[in-house]
């Protein structure tokens, strides 16, 4: 089949590790990357081997035998440039979150809907094989009906000198960056549409959330606890309880390589155990190749209105917490 063409959007961390496992996915090439010097450009080139090195995004974007844009600029920049793409008829891949909020994100995927262009939000944790392994379990009825969720997504950031979660001017803060994760866990296997939403936050110096707590309850009772942030330090794990069992990720549910199926006892009935081939983030590369090569619109891992709920439940919580960032539309 036909090598699908990347081109890079940003020449940061995010994308380094992006090509890391880019670089292991069949039928995938990485082209060209576009950066905000050409000095940055020419470092990731050389890093990745990469033929062609832009020195602006407009110069990346425009390039004819580009298939798809991976876009890695921090979050404020997310919809700007997942734009600047799409108007130049290009397919995307947007870094997590899909925007900064609902609004964005709906005008990114309605252009990409009208125009008949590929869009994908890079959540790379629909496309770990553990995911995929939980999400059979809970379709083959393994745990019984759903009724319990929790999770949570702590990391340290520093704040002397500013962490890049602390700096509000890109947008950070911990719902967006880290919260994304355990909330769209919780509406794959419960809902993409709580009945009710209780959430609450504290902030940090820099005005950004620092940690925060959601509830997501359900019309049959169900409901999800998870929680963010980055001042606590601990090992990220989730439960997944059901009428007849439970599931239990007992390391960084959003990326784990490693479940177990236990029954109302505890006691393990089943366990997989799946290494990354690369960094993780192969998967996510491979769907998306995958979906281009079959002339899909959209992945039906990760469908775009999945995203547009998610993102709708962040700026609830946001609106309960009374913020926002003064550069939002």
């Amino acid at each position: 089949m036909k090598k699908i063409n990347w081109g890079i959007l940003a020449a940061g961390r995010i994308s380094s590790w992006f090509c890391t496992g880019l670089q292991t996915v069949s039928n995938a090439n990485i082209l060209a990357i576009g950066s905000r010097s050409q000095e940055k450009a020419e470092q990731f080139g050389d890093r990745f081997e990469i033929e062609r090195r832009y020195g602006s995004y407009e110069e990346l974007v425009n390039d004819p035998d580009i298939d798809v844009i991976y876009v890695g600029v921090p979050s404020r920049w997310h919809h700007e440039y997942t734009m600047l793409a799409l108007r130049a008829g290009k397919n995307v891949v947007c870094e997590k979150p899909f925007s900064m909020n609902a609004k964005d994100t709906k005008e990114q995927i309605t252009y990409a809907r009208e125009h008949n262009l590929f869009l994908m939000e890079a959540m790379w944790t629909k496309c770990i094989p553990v995911y995929r392994t939980v999400m059979d379990w809970v379709g083959q009825g393994r745990i019984g009906e759903v009724r319990f969720f929790k999770a949570d997504f702590f990391t340290p950031g520093k704040a002397n000198p500013p962490h890049r979660l602390y700096n509000y001017e890109i947008g950070g803060g911990a719902l967006l960056d880290l919260g994304v994760y355990p909330i769209t866990y919780a509406c794959s296997l419960l809902g993409h549409h709580p009945t009710e939403i209780l959430s609450t936050a504290d902030f940090a110096h820099t005005g950004v959330d620092i940690n925060n707590s959601i509830i997501l309850k359900y019309e049959n009772g169900s409901y999800a606890a998870i929680s963010s942030g980055f001042n606590v330090h601990q090992q990220n794990p989730a439960v997944i309880v059901g009428t007849k069992g439970k599931i239990t990720i007992d390391h960084n549910f959003l990326c784990a390589e490693s479940a177990q199926l236990r029954d109302l006892n505890n006691e393990i009935i089943q366990q997989v155990h799946y290494p990354f081939e690369k960094n993780g983030y192969e998967y996510e590369g491979m769907e998306a190749t995958r979906c281009l090569q079959a002339g899909l619109k959209e992945s039906p891992w990760i469908p775009l209105e999945h995203t547009q709920a998610v993102m709708e439940i962040m700026d609830t919580c946001r609106k309960q917490w009374g913020f926002a960032y003064t550069f939002e539309k």
